[in-house]
């Protein structure tokens, strides 16, 4: 497994999926049809900022699913969209993607497409950092 570097910037652009109120967005990272880590939930945002960073174990092969979801707290989680990162990307990407959005999703918005800021970088072993340490924090 090798130790990448993950960074879950922001979101815009979000449809509101739910009826009465705005989306509580969060993203799921899966590999390998795995959840691999989770940002936090960000209450009544179509604009959501997380910021979040995490170490994630690779294996070197699979692409990187970054899924993103309205959190409800009495129905089932509403799936908004996602961005596959190909295998080829995960050792040093940076950008801004568009989000393939679901049918709900597509249905409950005005705009064509909902979008996310990301980032991954591989960890330099003889550093020894961590997700968020001086030396590998970016923007």
């Amino acid at each position: 497994m090798v130790k990448v570097n993950v960074q879950i910037v922001k979101a815009k652009n979000l449809p509101d999926m739910d009826f009465l109120d705005k989306s509580d967005p969060y993203v799921k990272i899966v590999m390998g049809g795995e959840e691999v880590a989770r940002t936090h939930v960000v209450k009544g945002s179509q604009n959501p900022a997380w910021d979040y960073k995490a170490m994630i174990d690779w294996d070197g092969q699979s692409d990187l699913i970054f899924s993103v979801w309205d959190s409800d707290s009495i129905t089932p989680d509403d799936w908004i969209g996602q961005f596959q990162m190909e295998a080829g990307d995960v050792k040093d990407f940076q950008g801004t993607v568009p989000l393939e959005m679901g049918i709900k999703a597509r249905a409950n918005t005005t705009t064509d497409f909902g979008q996310m800021m990301i980032r991954t970088w591989l960890e330099a072993p003889s550093e020894g950092c961590f997700a968020g340490c001086s030396k590998c924090s970016v923007m």
